[in-house]
């Protein structure tokens, strides 16, 4: 039996409310072995192959009037193998050594404002894979497509985003978390494809969307030790999904 808890509101720093959005998911690994027995699942390299952002814009579409709602034929050519995450350095942000109280001010609505599509509940991704592999069912694979759709609109939008150098380092790890769950969801969503991959990264993405969770926290505390202070406007409460028993 799986037992859900619930919203668990993490209100961290200035600007970002934080919801920890915990589902016990001990029974997914528990599902390995029976959904294996029921599925034929073909052996899976563990070798990665890692795309440029060019790759996955081109992947999910990313054009701000596109409504598309169904994923594309699988990607993978010559052998089934998981996508890797895009590689992220200090040196494709745009850093500036403007610190003002102002400018960081502006950076910090602009931070919120990029991650406001995390501001809706949703259903927790691994239980859509799960729903996926004994379903069959196309729609939902469609569906974690499209979350995998709006974690790279805003992978994009935190990479050309100004970020004073201050807070580089810890910009750049939301960017490098953001990447590696949009690439996990990309992977899930071809569970008709190759089962034994998609369950792989659906435990991959737990663990990265926790890590997501910590790495936004950081940034709130920037805030704080900068000591700006936002308007109740300026804020929002993003949602993360993740398996607390990681």
């Amino acid at each position: 039996m799986k037992k859900k808890l619930g919203h668990k509101k993490i209100i961290v720093g200035a600007v970002i409310g934080l919801t920890l959005v915990g589902l016990f998911l001990w029974w997914l690994g528990n599902k390995v072995e029976e959904i294996a027995r029921a599925t034929d699942l073909n052996a899976t390299s563990t070798e990665t192959i890692t795309k440029p952002a060019s790759f996955w814009s081109n992947l999910f579409g990313d054009k701000d009037n596109e409504e598309t709602t169904t994923r594309p034929a699988s990607t993978k050519k010559d052998g089934v193998r998981p996508l890797g995450a895009p590689t992220v350095t200090l040196a494709d942000l745009k850093i500036t050594k403007n610190e003002t109280t102002s400018s960081i001010e502006i950076y910090g609505r602009q931070l919120a404002t990029t991650l406001k599509p995390l501001g809706t509940p949703r259903p927790n991704e691994a239980e859509l894979l799960l729903s996926l592999l004994e379903t069959k069912d196309e729609t939902t694979a469609n569906k974690i497509y499209q979350a995998g759709k709006v974690h790279l609109k805003i992978f994009n939008n935190l990479k050309t985003m100004t970020v004073p150098e201050t807070a580089s380092a810890l910009h750049l790890k939301v960017v490098q978390n953001i990447a590696k769950t949009m690439v996990a969801l990309a992977n899930m969503s071809e569970a008709l494809e190759d089962p034994t991959m998609a369950i792989s990264d659906g435990l991959k993405y737990q663990v990265e969307a926790l890590e997501l969770f910590d790495s936004i926290a950081a940034l709130n505390d920037y805030f704080v030790t900068k000591g700006i202070v936002f308007t109740p406007d300026d804020k929002i409460v993003i949602y993360v999904n993740v398996d607390d028993q990681i």
